[in-house]
């Protein structure tokens, strides 16, 4: 576990002074179930904004259909109930690849369309709960998924990689190891370690061990200048190892020019964030609003 603090500091001044590819600036969502108002969002400059707010204010409804609005195929090839965003419309105004846009995306019949078209946009959507349960079903169920990894070379991960993944884990990882395999529709990562214990692969870890190692997969592999939409990060994590991965998504903005949100009831995430970088989600009165607090 070397990643210095004084690293990790400075990680989180760059996140607010460096400027992103891509990054959304605001968006504006009407029809929100359960709210009578237009719902309005803006996100500060800067590299991560963190959304927060109690159950049943709209912050998932909200923060999906943003990713939906992206990541339109993903969401069709996933088992996930999109029923709320039947009357659903989004004006997106952001930066794609340096460039201004203004869209406004409407949610029709199960599809997703936009006029103008929007930009290509590099989009990431990660849901611990929903990505890694789904793997881990797969490692356990697939009819012979461990033994199509003979078919496959694993690829060591760079030092600094693995001494991030220990840094968050609070492990001691000796080797850390990725295979691809792609026998599938799409690739499904499998991840092996050794450690003072011995050598285990993904199936033998937990689920905490286990979407850490999606997360840190999944936003290493996202082309630079890419828009990263994450939420509760947080799931089946301790709060020391919630505190370390928030310096990882900093680190990850950073260095590879990754522009977020971070969707999260985690009060050890948020507090790693600036105020400013904050957007609470609150219902009131059959209204929805999405501000800045004053204060933690």
């Amino acid at each position: 576990m070397k990643v210095r603090a004084a690293s990790r500091a400075d990680c989180w001044r760059a996140v607010y002074k460096r400027a992103y590819d891509s990054r959304l600036i605001s968006v504006r969502a009407i029809g929100v179930a359960g709210a009578s108002n237009a719902v309005d969002l803006d996100f500060s400059s800067g590299g991560i904004t963190g959304i927060c707010g109690a159950n049943s204010t709209g912050k998932t409804h909200l923060v999906r259909a943003i990713a939906r609005a992206l990541l339109p195929e993903e969401f069709r090839t996933r088992e996930i109930s999109l029923a709320r965003q039947k009357n659903l419309q989004l004006q997106l105004v952001g930066v794609a690849a340096g460039k201004d846009f203004s869209t406004q995306v409407s949610f029709n019949d199960g599809e997703v369309v936009c006029d103008p078209q929007l930009p290509e946009i590099n989009a990431v959507w990660i849901d611990p709960v929903v990505h890694c349960s789904a793997l881990a079903s797969a490692y356990e169920h697939q009819n012979g998924f461990l033994e199509l990894l003979d078919l496959y070379e694993a690829r060591e991960l760079p030092q600094e990689e693995r001494e991030w993944l220990s840094f968050i884990l609070r492990r001691d990882y000796m080797s850390a190891r990725l295979t691809e395999v792609l026998e599938y529709d799409e690739t499904v990562p499998y991840f092996s370690v050794t450690d003072e214990s011995g050598a285990y692969g993904a199936e033998s870890m937990g689920l905490g061990e286990l979407c850490v190692h999606y997360m840190w997969y999944r936003l290493t592999q996202a082309k630079p200048g890419s828009v990263c939409i994450i939420e509760e990060p947080e799931s089946f994590l301790s709060p020391v190892a919630q505190r370390a991965l928030a310096d990882a998504l900093a680190h990850l903005s950073v260095t590879r020019n990754l522009w977020m949100i971070v969707a999260t009831h985690s009060p050890d995430i948020l507090s790693r964030l600036p105020t400013e970088h904050l957007r609470v989600a609150r219902r009131s009165a059959g209204s929805i609003t999405c501000v800045v607090p004053k204060s933690r």
